[in-house]
Protein backbone atom coordinates (compact mmCIF):
# COMPACT_ATOMS: atom_id res chain seq x y z
CA UNK A 1 0.00 0.00 0.00
CA UNK A 2 2.71 2.31 -0.80
CA UNK A 3 0.97 3.98 -3.26
CA UNK A 4 -1.75 5.06 -0.84
CA UNK A 5 0.61 6.03 1.47
CA UNK A 6 2.57 8.50 -0.84
CA UNK A 7 -1.30 9.91 -2.21
CA UNK A 8 -2.11 10.59 1.66
CA UNK A 9 1.09 12.60 2.33
CA UNK A 10 0.72 14.62 -1.06
CA UNK A 11 -3.02 15.59 -0.10
CA UNK A 12 -1.83 16.47 3.19
CA UNK A 13 0.46 18.61 1.72
CA UNK A 14 -1.71 20.36 -0.10
CA UNK A 15 0.05 19.30 -3.81
CA UNK A 16 -3.55 19.30 -5.32
CA UNK A 17 -7.12 18.87 -4.58
CA UNK A 18 -7.53 16.51 -7.99
CA UNK A 19 -5.37 12.88 -7.82
CA UNK A 20 -5.69 10.85 -10.75
CA UNK A 21 -4.25 7.04 -10.02
CA UNK A 22 -3.46 4.68 -12.98
CA UNK A 23 -4.76 1.29 -12.99
CA UNK A 24 -6.57 -1.16 -14.42
CA UNK A 25 -7.13 -3.65 -11.10
CA UNK A 26 -10.29 -3.04 -9.62
CA UNK A 27 -8.59 -4.44 -5.98
CA UNK A 28 -6.78 -1.30 -6.07
CA UNK A 29 -10.49 0.52 -6.20
CA UNK A 30 -12.06 -1.90 -3.10
CA UNK A 31 -8.46 -1.22 -1.32
CA UNK A 32 -8.86 2.42 -1.18
CA UNK A 33 -12.56 2.17 -0.73
CA UNK A 34 -12.16 0.25 2.51
CA UNK A 35 -10.06 2.63 3.94
CA UNK A 36 -10.32 4.81 6.93
CA UNK A 37 -9.99 8.51 4.44
CA UNK A 38 -10.34 10.39 7.72
CA UNK A 39 -7.18 9.01 9.52
CA UNK A 40 -5.54 8.42 5.96
CA UNK A 41 -6.30 11.27 4.26
CA UNK A 42 -6.73 14.71 6.55
CA UNK A 43 -4.83 16.57 8.67
CA UNK A 44 -5.62 16.41 12.57
CA UNK A 45 -9.13 17.80 13.61
CA UNK A 46 -10.77 17.05 10.23
CA UNK A 47 -12.87 14.44 8.89
CA UNK A 48 -15.21 13.63 5.76
CA UNK A 49 -18.79 15.34 6.04
CA UNK A 50 -19.63 13.46 2.87
CA UNK A 51 -17.57 10.70 0.66
CA UNK A 52 -19.22 9.74 -2.30
CA UNK A 53 -18.41 6.78 -5.29
CA UNK A 54 -19.06 7.53 -8.78
CA UNK A 55 -19.05 4.75 -11.01
CA UNK A 56 -18.13 5.69 -14.79
CA UNK A 57 -19.99 2.83 -16.16
CA UNK A 58 -22.92 2.46 -14.96
CA UNK A 59 -23.44 6.19 -13.78
CA UNK A 60 -23.95 5.69 -10.02
CA UNK A 61 -23.19 7.76 -7.23
CA UNK A 62 -22.77 5.99 -3.95
CA UNK A 63 -23.12 7.82 -0.61
CA UNK A 64 -21.06 6.31 2.53
CA UNK A 65 -22.87 5.88 6.09
CA UNK A 66 -20.98 6.69 8.92
CA UNK A 67 -18.58 4.43 10.12
CA UNK A 68 -20.58 2.96 12.82
CA UNK A 69 -22.73 1.28 10.11
CA UNK A 70 -22.08 -2.77 9.08
CA UNK A 71 -19.50 -2.97 6.44
CA UNK A 72 -22.06 -4.58 4.02
CA UNK A 73 -24.65 -1.50 4.21
CA UNK A 74 -22.24 1.79 4.28
CA UNK A 75 -22.75 2.31 1.01
CA UNK A 76 -26.45 4.26 -0.16
CA UNK A 77 -27.34 4.83 -3.88
CA UNK A 78 -27.76 8.49 -4.48
CA UNK A 79 -30.75 9.63 -6.53
CA UNK A 80 -29.60 12.54 -8.40
CA UNK A 81 -32.18 15.05 -10.32
CA UNK A 82 -28.99 17.07 -11.77
CA UNK A 83 -26.14 15.77 -13.34
CA UNK A 84 -23.51 13.67 -10.89
CA UNK A 85 -20.55 16.16 -11.55
CA UNK A 86 -22.77 18.86 -10.82
CA UNK A 87 -23.70 16.86 -7.42
CA UNK A 88 -20.03 16.28 -6.63
CA UNK A 89 -18.87 20.08 -7.07
CA UNK A 90 -21.41 21.25 -5.05
CA UNK A 91 -20.50 18.91 -2.62
CA UNK A 92 -17.05 19.53 -2.32
CA UNK A 93 -17.57 23.36 -2.52
CA UNK A 94 -19.36 23.20 0.70
CA UNK A 95 -18.42 20.51 2.63
CA UNK A 96 -15.47 18.87 3.29
CA UNK A 97 -15.84 16.02 0.93
CA UNK A 98 -14.08 12.89 -0.75
CA UNK A 99 -14.67 12.19 -3.89
CA UNK A 100 -13.99 8.64 -5.79
CA UNK A 101 -14.50 8.57 -9.47
CA UNK A 102 -13.38 5.36 -11.11
CA UNK A 103 -13.56 3.37 -14.39
CA UNK A 104 -12.14 5.91 -16.37
CA UNK A 105 -11.53 3.53 -19.62
CA UNK A 106 -11.86 5.62 -22.40
CA UNK A 107 -10.94 8.89 -24.13
CA UNK A 108 -14.64 10.08 -24.05
CA UNK A 109 -14.99 9.03 -20.36
CA UNK A 110 -11.72 11.36 -19.76
CA UNK A 111 -13.09 14.42 -21.86
CA UNK A 112 -16.55 14.37 -19.70
CA UNK A 113 -14.21 14.72 -16.46
CA UNK A 114 -11.56 17.14 -17.82
CA UNK A 115 -13.17 20.31 -17.58
CA UNK A 116 -14.50 19.91 -13.80
CA UNK A 117 -11.02 18.28 -12.76
CA UNK A 118 -9.25 21.14 -14.16
CA UNK A 119 -11.72 23.72 -12.37
CA UNK A 120 -10.99 21.86 -9.16
CA UNK A 121 -7.50 22.09 -9.46
CA UNK A 122 -7.33 25.08 -9.73
CA UNK A 123 -9.54 26.41 -7.67
CA UNK A 124 -9.23 30.12 -8.10
CA UNK A 125 -11.33 31.04 -5.41
CA UNK A 126 -9.48 28.17 -2.98
CA UNK A 127 -12.77 26.99 -1.46
CA UNK A 128 -11.62 23.58 -1.96
CA UNK A 129 -8.30 24.08 -0.36
CA UNK A 130 -9.40 25.43 2.35
CA UNK A 131 -12.32 22.74 3.48
CA UNK A 132 -9.55 19.89 2.25
CA UNK A 133 -12.54 18.53 0.07
CA UNK A 134 -10.22 15.68 -2.24
CA UNK A 135 -10.92 14.25 -5.99
CA UNK A 136 -9.76 11.01 -6.61
CA UNK A 137 -9.92 9.70 -10.21
CA UNK A 138 -9.00 6.11 -10.95
CA UNK A 139 -8.36 5.63 -14.84
CA UNK A 140 -6.48 2.53 -16.85
CA UNK A 141 -4.05 4.86 -18.00
CA UNK A 142 -3.54 8.40 -16.93
CA UNK A 143 -2.34 9.49 -20.67
CA UNK A 144 -6.21 9.65 -21.67
CA UNK A 145 -6.43 13.20 -19.91
CA UNK A 146 -5.29 16.31 -21.30
CA UNK A 147 -1.43 17.41 -20.55
CA UNK A 148 -2.57 20.52 -19.25
CA UNK A 149 -4.97 19.03 -16.79
CA UNK A 150 -2.20 16.48 -15.68
CA UNK A 151 0.06 19.97 -14.61
CA UNK A 152 -1.99 20.85 -11.82
CA UNK A 153 -3.31 17.78 -10.94
CA UNK A 154 -1.40 15.15 -8.97
CA UNK A 155 -0.58 12.04 -11.27
CA UNK A 156 0.55 8.46 -10.21
CA UNK A 157 0.60 5.11 -11.73
CA UNK A 158 0.20 2.35 -9.23
CA UNK A 159 2.51 -1.02 -10.23
CA UNK A 160 0.48 -3.90 -10.79
CA UNK A 161 1.35 -5.50 -7.77
CA UNK A 162 4.77 -5.65 -5.12
CA UNK A 163 6.80 -9.00 -3.95
CA UNK A 164 5.15 -8.16 -0.22
CA UNK A 165 1.62 -7.30 -1.59
CA UNK A 166 1.41 -10.64 -3.86
CA UNK A 167 2.87 -12.92 -0.74
CA UNK A 168 0.56 -10.91 1.52
CA UNK A 169 -2.47 -11.75 -0.57
CA UNK A 170 -1.30 -15.23 -1.54
CA UNK A 171 -1.01 -16.32 2.36
CA UNK A 172 -4.34 -14.61 2.80
CA UNK A 173 -6.14 -16.84 0.38
CA UNK A 174 -4.37 -19.73 1.36
CA UNK A 175 -5.53 -19.13 4.87
CA UNK A 176 -8.93 -18.63 3.77
CA UNK A 177 -8.78 -21.94 2.12
CA UNK A 178 -7.30 -24.00 5.16
CA UNK A 179 -10.00 -22.06 7.55
CA UNK A 180 -13.14 -22.94 4.89
CA UNK A 181 -11.92 -26.23 4.27
CA UNK A 182 -11.35 -26.65 7.96
CA UNK A 183 -8.08 -28.42 7.03
CA UNK A 184 -5.99 -29.46 10.14
CA UNK A 185 -2.72 -31.85 10.53
CA UNK A 186 -3.91 -34.75 9.58
CA UNK A 187 -4.01 -32.85 5.82
CA UNK A 188 -0.40 -32.39 6.08
CA UNK A 189 0.38 -32.85 2.23
CA UNK A 190 -2.23 -30.95 1.26
CA UNK A 191 -1.55 -27.89 3.36
CA UNK A 192 2.53 -28.13 2.03
CA UNK A 193 1.31 -27.65 -1.35
CA UNK A 194 -0.64 -24.43 -0.75
CA UNK A 195 2.41 -22.63 0.55
CA UNK A 196 3.08 -19.76 -1.30
CA UNK A 197 6.69 -20.34 -1.74
CA UNK A 198 9.07 -17.27 -3.45
CA UNK A 199 8.58 -19.20 -6.30
CA UNK A 200 5.25 -18.20 -7.12
CA UNK A 201 5.95 -14.95 -5.63
CA UNK A 202 8.05 -14.44 -8.16
CA UNK A 203 5.71 -16.17 -11.11
CA UNK A 204 3.41 -14.27 -10.28
CA UNK A 205 5.10 -11.28 -11.09
CA UNK A 206 4.08 -8.57 -12.82
CA UNK A 207 0.22 -9.41 -12.64
CA UNK A 208 -2.32 -7.36 -10.78
CA UNK A 209 -4.17 -8.40 -7.20
CA UNK A 210 -7.40 -9.28 -9.35
CA UNK A 211 -5.29 -11.77 -11.54
CA UNK A 212 -2.91 -13.29 -9.03
CA UNK A 213 -6.21 -14.20 -6.75
CA UNK A 214 -8.14 -15.26 -9.85
CA UNK A 215 -4.66 -17.32 -10.73
CA UNK A 216 -4.44 -18.70 -7.37
CA UNK A 217 -8.24 -19.62 -7.23
CA UNK A 218 -7.29 -21.32 -10.69
CA UNK A 219 -4.78 -23.24 -9.12
CA UNK A 220 -6.27 -24.69 -6.01
CA UNK A 221 -9.36 -25.67 -8.05
CA UNK A 222 -7.86 -27.67 -10.11
CA UNK A 223 -4.19 -29.05 -8.96
CA UNK A 224 -5.20 -28.26 -4.69
CA UNK A 225 -1.87 -26.74 -5.22
CA UNK A 226 -0.06 -23.56 -6.26
CA UNK A 227 1.37 -23.99 -9.23
CA UNK A 228 3.99 -21.47 -11.32
CA UNK A 229 2.06 -22.40 -14.88
CA UNK A 230 -1.13 -21.25 -14.14
CA UNK A 231 0.46 -17.42 -13.41
CA UNK A 232 2.33 -18.01 -16.44
CA UNK A 233 -0.78 -19.06 -18.53
CA UNK A 234 -2.40 -15.75 -17.03
CA UNK A 235 0.57 -13.68 -18.35
CA UNK A 236 0.49 -15.14 -21.14
CA UNK A 237 -3.15 -14.00 -22.27
CA UNK A 238 -2.56 -10.65 -20.94
CA UNK A 239 0.07 -9.40 -22.69
CA UNK A 240 -1.21 -11.41 -26.18
CA UNK A 241 -3.84 -8.69 -25.83
CA UNK A 242 -0.92 -5.54 -26.82
CA UNK A 243 1.03 -8.03 -29.52
CA UNK A 244 3.56 -8.82 -27.04
CA UNK A 245 4.61 -12.92 -26.81
CA UNK A 246 5.61 -13.97 -23.41
CA UNK A 247 7.93 -17.24 -23.24
CA UNK A 248 9.63 -18.51 -20.43
CA UNK A 249 12.63 -20.42 -22.62
CA UNK A 250 13.75 -24.27 -21.83
CA UNK A 251 16.97 -24.89 -23.55
CA UNK A 252 20.30 -22.31 -22.76
CA UNK A 253 23.59 -22.33 -24.39
CA UNK A 254 24.02 -26.33 -24.71
CA UNK A 255 21.54 -26.41 -27.45
CA UNK A 256 23.06 -23.58 -29.74
CA UNK A 257 25.31 -25.75 -31.66
CA UNK A 258 28.66 -24.47 -32.25
CA UNK A 259 29.31 -20.36 -32.21
CA UNK A 260 31.90 -20.82 -29.51
CA UNK A 261 34.07 -17.36 -29.79
CA UNK A 262 30.38 -16.11 -29.62
CA UNK A 263 29.05 -17.91 -26.69
CA UNK A 264 32.19 -16.87 -24.69
CA UNK A 265 31.78 -13.77 -25.52
CA UNK A 266 28.34 -13.40 -24.98
CA UNK A 267 29.02 -15.03 -21.40
CA UNK A 268 32.25 -12.33 -20.35
CA UNK A 269 29.97 -9.28 -21.96
CA UNK A 270 26.63 -9.41 -20.52
CA UNK A 271 26.08 -12.67 -18.61
CA UNK A 272 28.61 -12.30 -16.05
CA UNK A 273 28.21 -8.93 -15.30
CA UNK A 274 24.06 -9.59 -15.16
CA UNK A 275 24.62 -12.71 -12.52
CA UNK A 276 27.75 -10.74 -10.34
CA UNK A 277 26.48 -6.89 -10.38
CA UNK A 278 28.76 -6.18 -7.19
CA UNK A 279 31.55 -7.46 -8.62
CA UNK A 280 30.84 -5.50 -11.88
CA UNK A 281 30.52 -2.31 -9.78
CA UNK A 282 33.79 -2.99 -8.37
CA UNK A 283 35.26 -2.74 -11.88
CA UNK A 284 33.56 0.38 -12.66
CA UNK A 285 31.18 -1.75 -15.12
CA UNK A 286 27.47 -1.78 -15.41
CA UNK A 287 24.83 -5.27 -16.99
CA UNK A 288 23.87 -4.48 -20.28
CA UNK A 289 20.74 -2.85 -20.82
CA UNK A 290 20.87 -2.91 -24.90
CA UNK A 291 22.09 -5.29 -27.17
CA UNK A 292 21.17 -5.56 -30.77
CA UNK A 293 22.18 -9.36 -32.92
CA UNK A 294 22.61 -8.72 -36.52
CA UNK A 295 23.56 -11.14 -39.08
CA UNK A 296 22.34 -12.77 -42.33
CA UNK A 297 18.40 -14.42 -42.23
CA UNK A 298 17.76 -17.91 -40.37
CA UNK A 299 21.36 -17.65 -38.54
CA UNK A 300 19.52 -18.23 -34.93
CA UNK A 301 19.53 -14.72 -33.74
CA UNK A 302 16.11 -15.35 -31.98
CA UNK A 303 17.49 -18.90 -30.66
CA UNK A 304 20.23 -17.54 -29.62
CA UNK A 305 18.48 -14.67 -27.43
CA UNK A 306 15.90 -17.06 -25.91
CA UNK A 307 19.47 -19.31 -24.54
CA UNK A 308 21.03 -16.08 -23.33
CA UNK A 309 17.45 -15.07 -21.28
CA UNK A 310 17.69 -18.82 -20.13
CA UNK A 311 21.36 -18.69 -18.94
CA UNK A 312 20.62 -15.39 -16.73
CA UNK A 313 16.88 -16.76 -15.71
CA UNK A 314 15.02 -14.03 -16.96
CA UNK A 315 11.59 -14.91 -19.04
CA UNK A 316 11.45 -13.30 -22.46
CA UNK A 317 8.80 -10.56 -23.91
CA UNK A 318 9.13 -11.03 -28.08
CA UNK A 319 7.19 -7.73 -29.80
CA UNK A 320 7.29 -8.64 -33.76
CA UNK A 321 8.17 -4.81 -35.06
CA UNK A 322 5.72 -5.60 -37.75
CA UNK A 323 2.53 -6.28 -35.52
CA UNK A 324 3.97 -3.67 -32.83
CA UNK A 325 3.80 -0.72 -35.54
CA UNK A 326 0.31 -2.21 -37.29
CA UNK A 327 -0.78 -1.76 -33.16
CA UNK A 328 -0.24 2.00 -33.33
CA UNK A 329 -0.12 3.63 -36.55
CA UNK A 330 -2.98 6.35 -36.60
CA UNK A 331 -2.84 6.03 -32.73
CA UNK A 332 -0.83 8.91 -30.57
CA UNK A 333 2.18 8.22 -28.12
CA UNK A 334 -0.33 7.00 -25.32
CA UNK A 335 0.34 3.56 -26.93
CA UNK A 336 3.86 3.21 -27.02
CA UNK A 337 3.52 4.80 -23.24
CA UNK A 338 1.46 1.98 -22.09
CA UNK A 339 3.30 -0.69 -23.53
CA UNK A 340 6.36 0.71 -22.15
CA UNK A 341 5.28 0.81 -18.75
CA UNK A 342 3.14 -2.61 -19.29
CA UNK A 343 6.96 -4.14 -20.38
CA UNK A 344 9.10 -2.35 -17.89
CA UNK A 345 5.99 -3.80 -14.71
CA UNK A 346 6.94 -7.54 -16.27
CA UNK A 347 10.68 -6.93 -15.54
CA UNK A 348 13.20 -7.72 -15.01
CA UNK A 349 13.02 -9.17 -18.47
CA UNK A 350 14.56 -9.77 -21.65
CA UNK A 351 12.49 -7.65 -24.53
CA UNK A 352 13.42 -9.46 -27.67
CA UNK A 353 12.27 -7.11 -30.76
CA UNK A 354 12.60 -8.79 -33.76
CA UNK A 355 13.48 -7.36 -36.81
CA UNK A 356 14.16 -4.06 -34.91
CA UNK A 357 14.91 -2.11 -38.15
CA UNK A 358 11.70 -1.40 -38.92
CA UNK A 359 11.20 0.28 -35.68
CA UNK A 360 14.64 2.06 -35.22
CA UNK A 361 14.96 2.86 -39.29
CA UNK A 362 17.63 5.56 -40.35
CA UNK A 363 15.68 8.91 -40.76
CA UNK A 364 16.80 9.60 -44.16
CA UNK A 365 15.38 6.15 -44.83
CA UNK A 366 12.39 7.61 -44.01
CA UNK A 367 9.47 8.23 -46.63
CA UNK A 368 8.59 11.86 -47.17
CA UNK A 369 5.07 11.35 -47.06
CA UNK A 370 5.29 10.26 -43.24
CA UNK A 371 2.81 11.93 -41.13
CA UNK A 372 5.53 12.11 -38.69
CA UNK A 373 4.81 8.99 -36.69
CA UNK A 374 7.57 7.23 -37.16
CA UNK A 375 9.80 10.51 -35.88
CA UNK A 376 7.67 10.72 -32.68
CA UNK A 377 8.35 6.97 -32.93
CA UNK A 378 11.95 7.12 -32.75
CA UNK A 379 12.29 9.50 -30.36
CA UNK A 380 10.25 7.62 -27.47
CA UNK A 381 12.04 4.66 -28.66
CA UNK A 382 15.58 6.77 -28.20
CA UNK A 383 14.13 7.78 -24.83
CA UNK A 384 13.59 4.49 -23.78
CA UNK A 385 16.73 2.61 -24.89
CA UNK A 386 18.17 5.59 -23.10
CA UNK A 387 16.50 5.23 -19.91
CA UNK A 388 19.37 3.83 -17.43
CA UNK A 389 16.78 2.96 -14.67
CA UNK A 390 14.75 0.47 -16.48
CA UNK A 391 14.66 -2.98 -15.58
CA UNK A 392 14.44 -4.65 -18.81
CA UNK A 393 17.40 -5.88 -21.52
CA UNK A 394 16.02 -4.81 -25.03
CA UNK A 395 17.68 -7.51 -27.45
CA UNK A 396 17.03 -6.59 -31.03
CA UNK A 397 17.52 -8.60 -33.81
CA UNK A 398 18.22 -7.16 -37.40
CA UNK A 399 19.27 -8.61 -40.86
CA UNK A 400 19.74 -4.85 -41.84
CA UNK A 401 22.09 -3.40 -39.57
CA UNK A 402 22.52 -0.49 -42.00
CA UNK A 403 19.34 0.36 -41.99
CA UNK A 404 19.31 1.11 -38.21
CA UNK A 405 19.96 4.85 -37.31
CA UNK A 406 23.22 5.44 -35.89
CA UNK A 407 21.55 7.09 -32.77
CA UNK A 408 20.48 3.49 -31.63
CA UNK A 409 23.96 1.86 -31.79
CA UNK A 410 25.53 4.37 -29.46
CA UNK A 411 26.64 3.33 -25.97
CA UNK A 412 24.05 4.23 -23.69
CA UNK A 413 21.47 2.90 -25.76
CA UNK A 414 23.32 0.10 -27.44
CA UNK A 415 26.04 -1.38 -25.23
CA UNK A 416 26.98 -4.58 -27.03
CA UNK A 417 26.83 -5.53 -30.80
CA UNK A 418 26.77 -8.92 -31.50
CA UNK A 419 27.59 -10.24 -34.97
CA UNK A 420 25.65 -13.42 -35.89
CA UNK A 421 27.93 -15.18 -38.78
CA UNK A 422 26.86 -18.03 -40.64
CA UNK A 423 27.74 -21.22 -38.91
CA UNK A 424 31.22 -22.73 -39.69
CA UNK A 425 31.61 -26.40 -40.41
CA UNK A 426 31.87 -27.36 -36.27
CA UNK A 427 28.84 -25.80 -35.65
CA UNK A 428 26.76 -26.86 -38.82
CA UNK A 429 27.90 -30.38 -37.08
CA UNK A 430 26.69 -29.40 -33.48
CA UNK A 431 23.55 -28.36 -35.27
CA UNK A 432 22.26 -31.35 -36.71
CA UNK A 433 23.21 -33.48 -33.58
CA UNK A 434 21.04 -30.30 -31.88
CA UNK A 435 17.93 -30.85 -33.98
CA UNK A 436 17.99 -34.02 -33.76
CA UNK A 437 18.59 -35.31 -30.09
CA UNK A 438 17.98 -32.48 -28.42
CA UNK A 439 15.69 -30.46 -29.13
CA UNK A 440 13.76 -33.01 -31.19
CA UNK A 441 14.30 -36.59 -30.56
CA UNK A 442 14.25 -38.08 -34.45
CA UNK A 443 15.12 -42.07 -34.42
CA UNK A 444 18.32 -41.79 -36.99
CA UNK A 445 20.00 -45.29 -38.80
CA UNK A 446 23.61 -45.97 -37.60
CA UNK A 447 25.53 -44.72 -40.80
CA UNK A 448 24.80 -41.13 -40.80
CA UNK A 449 28.01 -39.26 -41.04
CA UNK A 450 28.18 -35.89 -39.51
CA UNK A 451 31.11 -34.60 -41.11
CA UNK A 452 30.10 -35.04 -44.87
CA UNK A 453 26.18 -33.51 -43.81
CA UNK A 454 28.38 -30.75 -42.41
CA UNK A 455 30.98 -30.16 -45.75
CA UNK A 456 27.45 -30.67 -47.90
CA UNK A 457 26.11 -27.98 -45.74
CA UNK A 458 28.58 -25.31 -46.62
CA UNK A 459 27.38 -21.75 -46.37
CA UNK A 460 23.68 -22.99 -45.25
CA UNK A 461 22.11 -21.36 -42.26
CA UNK A 462 21.16 -23.21 -38.69
CA UNK A 463 17.03 -22.73 -40.07
CA UNK A 464 18.20 -23.93 -43.41
CA UNK A 465 19.74 -26.95 -41.57
CA UNK A 466 16.56 -27.58 -39.56
CA UNK A 467 14.55 -27.51 -42.68
CA UNK A 468 16.97 -30.22 -44.22
CA UNK A 469 16.07 -32.70 -41.05
CA UNK A 470 12.51 -32.05 -41.08
CA UNK A 471 11.99 -32.78 -44.81
CA UNK A 472 14.77 -35.68 -44.49
CA UNK A 473 12.07 -36.77 -41.30
CA UNK A 474 9.10 -36.85 -43.31
CA UNK A 475 10.66 -38.74 -46.44
CA UNK A 476 11.96 -41.18 -43.64
CA UNK A 477 8.22 -41.58 -42.41
CA UNK A 478 7.00 -42.11 -45.48
CA UNK A 479 9.32 -45.00 -45.63
CA UNK A 480 8.80 -46.07 -42.83
CA UNK A 481 12.50 -46.21 -41.65
CA UNK A 482 15.01 -44.19 -39.30
CA UNK A 483 16.14 -41.26 -40.91
CA UNK A 484 19.38 -42.28 -42.53
CA UNK A 485 22.27 -40.43 -44.43
CA UNK A 486 20.57 -40.60 -47.96
CA UNK A 487 17.54 -39.17 -46.62
CA UNK A 488 19.46 -36.14 -44.85
CA UNK A 489 22.04 -36.14 -48.58
CA UNK A 490 18.48 -36.06 -50.56
CA UNK A 491 17.03 -32.98 -48.08
CA UNK A 492 19.96 -31.10 -48.73
CA UNK A 493 20.37 -31.75 -52.53
CA UNK A 494 16.55 -30.19 -52.54
CA UNK A 495 17.70 -27.27 -50.68
CA UNK A 496 19.57 -26.41 -54.08
CA UNK A 497 21.67 -23.08 -52.28
CA UNK A 498 23.01 -20.84 -55.06
CA UNK A 499 26.54 -20.93 -53.04
CA UNK A 500 27.80 -17.80 -55.03
CA UNK A 501 24.42 -15.57 -54.14
CA UNK A 502 25.12 -16.63 -50.28
CA UNK A 503 28.41 -15.62 -50.53
CA UNK A 504 27.81 -12.57 -51.65
CA UNK A 505 25.19 -11.47 -49.28
CA UNK A 506 27.96 -12.73 -46.90
CA UNK A 507 30.50 -10.51 -47.82
CA UNK A 508 28.07 -7.26 -47.90
CA UNK A 509 27.03 -8.35 -44.28
CA UNK A 510 30.53 -8.29 -43.37
CA UNK A 511 31.48 -4.93 -44.73
CA UNK A 512 29.05 -3.79 -43.31
CA UNK A 513 29.62 -4.50 -40.06
CA UNK A 514 32.69 -3.31 -40.55
CA UNK A 515 31.57 0.00 -41.15
CA UNK A 516 29.82 0.23 -37.88
CA UNK A 517 31.40 2.92 -35.37
CA UNK A 518 30.96 1.33 -32.14
CA UNK A 519 31.61 -2.44 -33.08
CA UNK A 520 33.89 -4.39 -31.10
CA UNK A 521 36.47 -4.97 -34.28
CA UNK A 522 38.94 -6.99 -32.94
CA UNK A 523 36.18 -9.10 -31.30
CA UNK A 524 34.49 -9.14 -35.32
CA UNK A 525 38.19 -9.79 -36.87
CA UNK A 526 38.25 -12.55 -34.50
CA UNK A 527 35.43 -14.17 -35.51
CA UNK A 528 36.11 -13.86 -39.33
CA UNK A 529 39.87 -15.33 -38.95
CA UNK A 530 38.10 -18.43 -37.11
CA UNK A 531 35.21 -18.87 -39.68
CA UNK A 532 38.06 -18.89 -42.49
CA UNK A 533 40.30 -20.80 -41.10
CA UNK A 534 37.84 -23.99 -39.82
CA UNK A 535 35.80 -23.54 -43.30
CA UNK A 536 39.76 -23.65 -45.28
CA UNK A 537 40.44 -27.01 -43.30
CA UNK A 538 37.53 -28.85 -43.38
CA UNK A 539 35.60 -27.62 -46.43
CA UNK A 540 38.67 -27.64 -49.05
CA UNK A 541 36.05 -27.91 -52.19
CA UNK A 542 34.56 -24.70 -51.39
CA UNK A 543 37.48 -22.34 -50.56
CA UNK A 544 36.90 -20.32 -53.95
CA UNK A 545 33.81 -18.42 -51.90
CA UNK A 546 35.38 -17.65 -48.97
Amino acid sequence: MEWIHELAIKRKSQRSTVFIVGTMDSARIQEFLRLNHDEILLPTGFEYAEIIQYNMLNGKVLKKRKWSEPFESKWDVVELDEPPLSYIDSLIRRRTTLAIIYYVYTEEQALQLSNALLEWSLDVDEKIYGIHSTVVVFTSNTELFPQVLRKFCYVMNIPPSTPLERKNLLERLVNEIIEGYRLSKGNKDIIKRLKPTAEIVVASAGLDLHMVEAATSESIMMERALKPEYYTKYKIDYLKEYGIEYIEPKFGFEAVGGYERLKQYIRERIIDLIRNPKEAEWYGLTPPKGIIMFGLPGTGKTHLAKALAKEIKLPVLKIDAATFLRGIVGETEKRIKLVRNLIENFSPAIVFIDEIDQLTMARGRVMATDSGVSRRLTNMLLDWFGDRDRESIIIGATNFISDIDPAFLRPGRTDVLIPVLLPDFNARKEIFHIHTQVLRNIPLASDIDWDELAEKTFMMTGAEIEAIIIEAAFNAKKDKKKVSQKHLLNAIESMQLNIEERSRDFKRFLNEAKKIGFINRKFLDDLVNEYTTVERSKTKAFVEYL
